[in-house]
């Protein structure tokens, strides 16, 4: 598979601007799992309060990130666009955050689904830099369709 760029992410999820956390897909098998990137710069707004002195990667966007990397799977999966569904957290289950993140870096995003009920999905996910995990976790999420009006 050649890598997914910006444009192709997001046709497949609507965040934008610094509300999207993947800058490339690396890898991908159709309901299974999929591997992205995010070039993470030390002038990312977000860093600007966390921590002015000490900036450190909020571990929740770590977790965001995830999030987006599995909708990404999902859109890829069942063929939709950004433009008809939307993804939502159901519940988180065993996070972990293992090492703070110091930008700049390279985050390196890995989620497996491991189930789907009636677009009700499970995944486990891993955030790593370097080869490094730095974070883990089994989240829930749902697929909403929306309306064609």
């Amino acid at each position: 598979m050649a890598p997914l760029l910006l444009s192709d992410i997001e046709a497949l999820i609507p965040h934008r601007g610094d509300s999207l956390l993947l800058t490339e897909i690396t890898g991908y098998t159709a309901e299974k799992t999929l591997t992205a990137t995010y070039a993470l710069k030390a002038s990312h707004p977000m860093l600007k309060g966390h921590f002015p002195s000490n900036p450190i990667w909020p571990g929740v966007m770590s977790l965001e990130g995830l999030a987006q990397a599995a909708a990404t799977l999902t859109s890829l999966s069942k063929n939709v666009s950004s433009e008809n569904v939307l993804y939502l957290f159901v519940g988180t289950e065993e996070v972990r955050f293992l090492a703070p993140i110091i930008p700049p870096e390279v985050l390196t995003y890995e989620v497996t689904q491991l189930f789907e009920r009636r677009g009700l999905f499970k995944f486990e996910g891993k955030v790593s830099v370097e080869g490094k995990e730095v974070m883990k976790a089994t989240f829930l999420a749902k697929m909403i369709v929306k309306e064609e009006s």
